[in-house]
């Protein structure tokens, strides 16, 4: 029998697959959100990552002839900066208090 804990999980990493596919983004828009009901966000930042490869591998194989390259080598060495400085957020701030931020950017989109 599944556990409550893993049913979550599978609804989300299903859901958050799926909107992906349909538009190219949302993985973790509309996973993160459901996997802090259940998981620590250090546990979160790990899966997104990890499934995230996996998810994008497809969207890459199927559109990299239609990827502007100069604009992904510019933009690269910024979101990396960032990765780094959400990573040290991650560690510092409480898990209870990312949860609550996640919680408010998604109600905030949910109201927009």
């Amino acid at each position: 029998m599944l556990s409550a804990t893993l049913l979550v999980a599978l609804l989300a990493a299903f859901s958050a697959g799926f909107a992906s596919g349909l538009t190219g983004f949302g993985f973790a828009l509309i996973s993160v959100p459901l996997f802090l009901l259940v998981y620590d966000p250090s546990r979160v930042v790990a899966l997104i990552g990890v499934l995230a490869v996996f998810i994008n591998i497809e969207v890459v194989r199927d559109s990299y002839r239609d990827v502007d390259w100069r604009s992904v080598l510019a933009l690269l060495p910024v979101a990396l900066l960032g990765l780094f400085v959400g990573v040290k957020v991650l560690i510092a701030v409480d898990a209870d208090y990312i949860r609550l931020g996640a919680g408010v950017v998604v109600a905030s989109a949910l109201l927009l």
